[in-house]
């Protein structure tokens, strides 16, 4: 262990910049720790984001404003996540890990505290455009760690849990908020979110560290060990697939934001079961994604997995989910479908194959950068999806967003696969190994 101890200059030079790195490579049980923080602040942010859409038309009524400028409130997020989203790797490439966490903080604080004290409408989109900063921050941050954090063997497992932030945030928002609201009014869910924050902050401040040397590169110099050369790193195919995670994130906000009023328009849905659709898509994600890292773990074929995420995503929404047929029991079994491959296989997939093509930790931050433009941006032009169904029919807006993800399938076709890379069982279980023996 003794050869890994001090020599902490892959996070960079400074005293800021090496805060939470350890003088060990930590054991497993301390690496799941640091996550499992991470994780939860990440859930709080998530939280923060989606505690507004249930109670929109309340806020926005509290302020007198327009209801055509209620969707405001939500579309910041989604403008500054593609302006944060590259300044935030540099954050933390450049003042560490830890302290670009407290940055995001600090900026959801100031603006949880400027929505709370907001006396007009304009004061409001001002603290929710500085929550959605933080969001952008915390979207970009997050992912980019465990690659540092946890080692290859085991990253599919935490890429799979970690992919979850976003559904169970959403979850939890889904059914706490409108209670506080009942109870205190509208202004209870900023309260809960600014709790939530800071105590999630502070277990993310005390018990956050990260290994001496980042686990990604720690990994190669392995296998240069092992080999007497580095891996090749194919950076190209690093970035196409995570931008082209914009193909599975366009597709994925028109569902979720259209389908209960495609489902009470056309299939005389009730509204509450129309949502429960969508929730039950989401719910299902939790235990199917971490069944999917599982499986990029095992199977080495996380480029194989993805693509047949993609490729049932355009079939159902070209020929299924939108059918015009009235038919329930279609819409639940798309529902469920949905939840359990596309919405689970393409993000757990996506974060998973991206540190495998490209181990080197900074190349690697930029790759995963490209999944949170791609997140702000399929927000963004997911509301083209009305306009089409408007415009023509459902069936044929549905055909024409399959078209997004069939393109995406013919584009990875073309990347490098990591089947063939030095990450297959026999290269895990001996950084596994190799990780254990330096815990000791």
């Amino acid at each position: 262990m003794s050869e890994t101890v001090a020599d902490k200059s892959a996070y960079g030079t400074s005293a800021v910049a090496q805060w939470g790195v350890a003088d060990d490579q930590l054991s497993m049980g301390k690496k799941w720790l640091s996550f499992a923080v991470l994780f939860i602040f990440a859930i709080g942010c998530v939280f923060q984001y989606m505690m507004v859409p249930p109670i929109l038309p309340q806020v926005g009524g509290a302020f007198g404003a327009d209801p055509n400028d209620f969707g405001m409130m939500m579309s910041v997020f989604a403008i500054v996540g593609i302006i944060v989203a590259y300044p935030a790797t540099w954050i933390m490439q450049n003042v560490g890990v830890k302290m670009a966490v407290i940055v995001t903080a600090v900026v959801s604080v100031i603006g949880t505290a400027i929505c709370l004290a907001a006396g007009d409408w304009t004061m409001m989109l001002v603290g929710r455009t500085l929550q959605g900063c933080s969001f952008g921050l915390i979207a970009v941050i997050g992912p980019n760690i465990i690659p540092r954090l946890i080692p290859l063997g085991k990253q599919g497992l935490a890429m799979g849990i970690y992919s979850m932030w976003f559904p169970v945030g959403q979850v939890i928002a889904t059914f706490t908020v409108p209670l506080a609201y009942g109870a205190f009014g509208w202004t209870s869910a900023f309260w809960m979110s600014l709790f939530i924050l800071v105590v999630t902050v502070a277990v993310f401040v005390a018990l956050f560290k990260l290994p001496c040397i980042p686990e990604n590169l720690l990994a190669e110099e392995r296998v240069k060990a092992k080999t007497g050369k580095m891996r090749k790193i194919f950076f190209a195919s690093a970035l196409i697939v995570g931008f082209s995670f914009v193909g599975f994130e366009l597709v994925f906000y028109a569902y979720n934001d259209f389908f209960a009023t495609y489902a009470q328009m056309v299939m005389g849905m009730d509204v509450s079961v129309a949502s429960n659709a969508i929730l039950v898509a989401n719910l299902l994600t939790i235990p199917a994604g971490v069944i999917t890292g599982i499986l990029c773990d095992k199977t080495n074929r996380r480029k194989e997995i993805l693509i047949a995420g993609y490729v049932v995503f355009a079939v159902l929404f070209a020929f299924f989910a939108w059918s015009n047929t009235g038919n329930e029991t279609m819409s639940w079994a798309c529902a469920i479908i949905l939840g359990i491959v596309p919405f689970s296989v393409i993000p757990v997939c996506t974060r998973c194959l991206v540190p495998v093509l490209c181990p080197d930790p900074k190349k690697c931050d930029w790759a995963l950068t490209g999944m949170a433009v791609g997140t702000t941006l399929g927000g963004f032009g997911a509301g083209f999806f009305m306009n089409l169904a408007g415009a023509l029919s459902w069936a044929t807006a549905g055909m024409i967003f399959a078209i997004i993800p069939a393109i995406t399938v013919v584009v990875l076709f073309f990347i490098k696969g990591d089947h063939s890379l030095m990450v297959g069982k026999e290269a895990n279980a001996s950084l596994e190994a190799a990780s254990a023996s330096e815990a000791e």
